[in-house]
């Protein structure tokens, strides 16, 4: 069980994050329940990619998402916000220096 989840994981989400963990614990009404752990994760590894959809009821790999926690909520970055960091990068490395600190 552990593995299917750390597969699934591994195939969907890009990069893989740092010192994450799963556990299964059994209940006692016959059920299980699935811990995920995930630590912060260090600046660098940002933003982290979620790949694949699932379109009626199948798994469609074109998609790509970029999805933030809010609490227990997940808030979807836009088209617009991830063009918008896209550019700022390559406008950084075409510059090759940081703006300075205001």
């Amino acid at each position: 069980m552990i593995g299917r989840y750390q597969r699934a994981l591994e195939e969907h989400l890009f990069p893989p994050p740092d010192n994450m963990s799963i556990e299964v614990i059994e209940m006692p009404d016959d059920g299980m329940l699935i811990l995920i752990d995930v630590p912060p994760q260090p600046e660098e590894l940002k933003p982290f990619l979620v790949h694949g959809a699932v379109v009626d009821g199948e798994v469609e790999g074109a998609f790509i998402s970029i999805v933030r926690r809010r609490g227990e909520s997940s808030i979807p970055i836009t088209a617009p916000m991830i063009h918008s960091m896209l550019a700022a990068g390559r406008a950084l490395l075409r510059r090759g220096e940081l703006p300075p600190d205001t």
